[in-house]
């Protein structure tokens, strides 16, 4: 996580709990660190990468933006869909 309005160099975090779903348009709050913080996670892009994915909080840039990683993603089956 690289939130520039808390800190000023990025912290790798693991094992945040998310939504066993979550689409382009959601917004995950997740919990992280050892002093729990509380942050809404706008999800703008989600970019599968093999079994994994990353979701990204902006939906063009890629560098200098928050993201979190997924190890073992799954796309979604919609009904009368992909």
């Amino acid at each position: 996580m690289c939130p520039g309005w808390i800190y000023r160099t990025c912290r790798l975090y693991h094992h945040i709990e998310l939504p066993s779903e979550i689409a382009v348009g959601d917004t995950v709050g997740v919990r992280f660190g050892s002093n729990p913080k509380r942050y809404r996670f706008p999800v703008a892009r989600i970019v599968r990468d093999g079994e994994n994915c990353i979701v990204f909080s902006q939906p063009h840039e890629t560098t200098g933006v928050e993201k979190i990683e997924i190890t073992s993603c799954h796309a979604a089956i919609v009904a009368g869909g992909l």
